[in-house]
């Protein structure tokens, strides 16, 4: 046997090579096609994004929330909650549910002035929450 040879003979080396290719891209297809079929691929719970329009009466210490634009906000995971812990409540979002542009948030709540008010979102799917925007009552 001629041991030259035999690390010189280049047969059937692309062969190996293709089987092994095909095996490869195979695991993986199967391993992207199984994640979305287990909805490991599943979509991210955000937060919605959208803007407000703040009214304060620092002679009666009320203060107005309008939803602006943007996102629409289910009325279950939205909250409007003062520094000190404190929830002068939400209106009504109407029979949807939904606070859209132009809906009324917060009517005349309870806010003492410098306190900061913050409009947190709460996922009613997941633990995750977010703060949507703060707005500091004047003194």
């Amino acid at each position: 046997m001629d041991l030259k040879h035999l690390f010189t003979d280049e047969d059937a080396v692309s062969p190996v090579i293709g089987v092994i290719l095909m095996v490869a891209i195979t695991v993986i297809l199967a391993a992207v096609i199984g994640a979305f079929v287990l909805n490991l691929g599943g979509q991210q719970d955000t937060a919605p994004q959208a803007t407000y329009d703040y009214a304060y009466n620092s002679t009666t210490e009320k203060l107005d929330v309008v939803h602006n634009g943007g996102d629409e906000l289910d009325e279950e995971e939205i909250k409007v909650r003062e520094e000190d812990g404190s929830e002068p409540g939400l209106e009504n979002a109407g029979a949807d549910g939904v606070f859209k542009a132009g809906d009324l948030i917060l009517d005349d709540g309870d806010v003492t002035a410098g306190n900061e008010v913050r409009i947190i979102w709460n996922s009613a799917d997941t633990d995750k929450s977010s703060v949507l925007d703060t707005y500091t009552a004047p003194n």
